[in-house]
């Protein structure tokens, strides 16, 4: 049977996959509450609509530089931890007792939570692939360059990464992300 004005028209895939990157650095002590709001309402939301989730932060392994300096040529010096708060194929409402386990510690090596982020991502074949780095302020400085190098890496990848600051004096992200808000 043929319709009248029914014309096929091409599926638009609407699937998407979402890494929440979040600073946990000891800086972000006085904003844990409202960061964990920020991750529970992103997280959340993706789920709802069907999306895939991860949700990480990133830190420091200690507070104290150990060492004895620099070490040429590498974005850093001392080890870091990624703690895992919702994975890619968890549910939500399964895992958001995990959210309160955020911390502040450390230093702020956003590239490698950048980085693990990109490579969830990367696998990932969802048409739309976005990165939310959650942070109150800059990343340590020999990670800018590494940082921007991801920006560039993952755009070209069709993965879109967006720089979130949260709280007064994060004006900054304008600067490091292409696509921010704060």
């Amino acid at each position: 049977v043929k319709r009248a004005y029914k014309k096929k028209t091409d599926k638009l895939d609407t699937s998407i996959a979402v890494s929440i990157v979040v600073d946990q650095s000891g800086s972000m002590y006085d904003k844990l509450v409202p960061t964990q709001m920020g991750m529970i309402a992103l997280a959340n939301a993706i789920s709802d609509i069907g999306g895939k989730c991860e949700v990480i932060g990133y830190r420091s392994g200690w507070n104290r530089h150990r060492g004895g300096g620099d070490i040429a040529g590498a974005h850093r010096d001392h080890p870091v931890t990624i703690d895992v708060f919702m994975d890619y194929g968890d549910r939500f409402h399964n895992v958001k007792d995990r959210f309160s386990r955020l911390r502040a510690d450390g230093y702020t090596p956003t590239a490698d939570g950048i980085q693990y982020g990109l490579e969830g991502l990367s696998i990932c074949t969802e048409a739309h692939r976005v990165m939310f780095v959650l942070t109150d302020g800059e990343a340590d400085y020999t990670h800018r360059p590494v940082i921007k190098r991801q920006i560039r890496l993952a755009k070209e990848a069709g993965i879109r990464i967006i720089g979130v600051g949260l709280g007064q004096g994060t004006e900054n992200v304008i600067n490091e992300y292409e696509d921010s808000v704060y």
